[in-house]
């Protein structure tokens, strides 16, 4: 028996392998157990080839042969509740759970001995006790009667049979994620069998008992055809092995069988064979490490096809047959415990709910295409949401590039990323709306989605629409806006000279208005704008054609400004304002350089000051203005 050990070296002392041994199995147990028959307020439906599964706080007995309802178990009232019928018959499957909803995967419908697989997905909702029809499973893989297993919340599929109970088994082993409804087939198991349970236990996946359906002869063909050897799929490694015959076979060849994984040991519960015309009791546990069996307490009531619990250091297990093929059907139930009985424990499921940040979408050019992403996040709730459908509406410029069959599964903690792309055919605002329908209820999430679409910047193109206004006070320059300009600049001179004088704008603007008192009364000007479109690397536009205006002359009446007068002026702190006239009430307002007001403030009959508080040194222009008069001043800070 040692020797069938993987880790067996020729010559090891026996004592030092003992250690070994003992250090290697995680929680073995000295204890067999034992099980012993549930007294329940009431019973369910009796059935046979049906599963039982644990979602929130509430045990579920789920399909079998003919139409069944489903029926919930609820530990704290020791009851069984009867809920809607399955959308069909339904049997011969391994329900797994996902995060609050029930999956149905590669199962059977029709009957004894001609079954066919059913070509998708059945994912069950407790909360709603609503049925969905999920997405196809491909064709080629198409099965009943296969093991099944969540691991990293995807489901992995392995063996079953495609023709009934007359033949078609496969050594099959499959990939399903639910988060993208994407297939993906693996490595063969090592040899095909079906109506087995699959178990997982930490990173390895155990196939332990099950048959080859139909490869016999005579009625005892469906039954007789038990496979015995052991095998197993380590994740970490992504390998099969087959343990070692025949330590590491199932001691009792049987079919229909439970599995449980309870403290590191796959426990494999019940059957039925050609060996015996009652249902099994056996229940015998692997150590999957070690790869050892060793044999546990009876069940109380030979029993097959029906699937086990495992909740709070107990294993649950309820209907099934209690004979080998179809009858009779049982509705009771049964536990099972290594040392004093628990009380099963579970948390209520809440419904999840979906919620999405609309999408900052960049600005882009007519005719150019913009990709962008949407999540849809898994924001409240323990139970998985079932994503049905996306439907995008409003402008056509949007459109959705993530595509998908339905339903999703959106995960708790998760979230579905969606690509998405914006391609608009001219200058706008564009808007639409991203519908998300999830639900039992069919609920909507609505994302709304809103761009624009602007021309680009060309360096190429100089800029147009030069015009300026001689007022008052000021000139004002404008010109046609440079679409996603990042700076402009102004350049101009007096008529007749060569140099030109520069005034630039940090932000991308389309008008400025420079002070009167920069420019010669009486005088012609000609000014001319270029702007940038980056400025690493620089790339500029070329200058605009120039464009004209003249400073009148003051007429005298208007010329006051000689009556006033700033004191210091250069000043190195505060400025006193004084003037002539000083009857009504003035305005005084601090300009820079490019005509941005700083500071205004009004005053009547004294000399105000201008305080020079943080201001930096450079030229500095204060305009007064009254109800008839404006003039400015230049002033020159230190």
């Amino acid at each position: 028996m040692l020797k069938n050990l993987p880790f067996y070296i020729p010559g090891l002392p026996a004592i030092l392998l003992t250690v070994l041994v003992i250090f290697n199995v995680p929680c073995a147990h000295a204890q067999s157990g034992s099980w012993s028959t549930m007294v329940t307020v009431n019973s369910p439906t009796a059935r046979h080839e049906c599963s039982f599964a644990q979602t929130g706080d509430k045990f579920y007995l789920l399909g079998g042969r003919g139409l069944k309802p489903v029926e919930a178990y609820d530990p704290a009232t020791n009851s069984w509740t009867s809920l809607g019928f399955t959308p069909q018959e339904i049997h011969h499957f391994q329900a797994t759970e996902l995060h609050g909803l029930i999956y149905l995967v590669c199962a059977f419908e029709g009957n004894f001995p001609a079954e066919t697989g059913i070509p998708f997905l059945y994912i069950y909702d407790p909360l709603y006790d609503t049925w969905f029809v999920g997405p196809d499973i491909p064709a080629a893989r198409i099965r009943g009667s296969a093991g099944v297993v969540l691991k990293d919340d995807k489901f992995y599929i392995v063996g079953g049979l495609t023709d009934g109970h007359r033949s078609g088994w496969v050594k099959w082993f499959d990939e399903y994620n639910p988060a993208t409804n994407e297939w993906t087939i693996l490595p063969d198991a090592p040899r095909a069998r079906d109506h087995f349970a699959a178990a997982l236990a930490g990173d390895l996946l155990v196939c332990a008992g099950g048959r080859r359906s139909g490869a016999g002869t005579g009625f005892l063909g469906t039954f007789d055809s038990v496979v015995l050897k052991t095998d197993i799929y380590d994740f970490s490694s992504g390998a099969w092995t087959t343990l070692p015959s025949p330590g590491g076979n199932i001691p009792t060849g049987r079919a229909g069988c439970s599995a449980a994984v309870l403290d590191g040991e796959v426990i494999i519960i019940g059957g039925e064979s050609g060996s015996q015309s009652s249902a099994h009791k056996q229940t015998q546990a692997l150590n999957p490490v070690t790869g050892t069996w060793r044999t546990l307490g009876d069940l109380v009531t030979g029993r097959h096809g029906s699937q086990a619990i495992v909740n709070h250091e107990g294993i649950y297990i309820a209907a099934g047959s209690g004979r080998r093929g179809g009858s009779p059907e049982l509705n009771s139930m049964e536990s099972f415990f290594f040392g004093a009985p628990t009380t099963p424990s579970g948390t209520s499921l809440i419904a999840g709910l979906p919620a999405a940040i609309p999408p900052a979408i960049p600005d882009t050019e007519p005719g150019d295409l913009t990709d962008f992403f949407v999540s849809v996040d898994h924001s409240y709730g323990n139970q998985t949401i079932l994503i049905h459908d996306l439907i995008l509406s409003g402008n056509p410029a949007f459109s959705l590039l993530s595509g998908f069959s339905y339903p999703l599964a959106l995960i708790p903690g998760k979230s579905l990323n969606l690509n998405l792309q914006f391609s608009p055919g001219d200058t706008g605002t564009y808007v639409a709306e991203l519908r998300v329908v999830y639900g039992a209820l069919l609920d909507t999430l609505v994302i709304p989605l809103q761009a624009n679409a602007l021309e680009a910047c060309n360096a190429e193109v100089a800029p147009t629409g030069l015009s300026n206004t001689v007022e008052s006070s000021a000139v004002v320059f404008s010109w046609n806006p440079v679409p996603q300009a990042v700076k402009c600049e102004l350049n101009g001179r007096k008529s007749g000279t060569s140099s030109f004088s520069k005034v630039r704008f940090n932000m991308p603007a389309e008008s400025i208005a420079l002070p009167l008192s920069y420019f010669l009364t009486g005088t012609s000007y000609e000014w001319k704008i270029r702007c940038a479109c980056s400025l690493s690397p620089l790339s500029v536009t070329p200058f605009s054609e120039l464009a004209y205006f003249t400073i009148p002359e003051l007429r005298k009446t208007e010329d006051i400004s000689a009556d006033w007068t700033l004191l210091p002026n250069p000043a190195a702190g505060d400025v006193l304002i004084q003037g002539v006239e000083t009857k009504g009430t003035w305005t005084a307002s601090l300009m820079d350089a490019t005509g941005r007001q700083l500071q205004s403030w009004t005053f009547t009959g004294s000399s105000p000051s201008i305080r020079r508080g943080q201001f930096a040194p450079g030229h500095y222009r204060v305009q007064i203005t009254s109800a008839e008069k404006t003039f400015s001043l230049p002033l020159i800070w230190q």
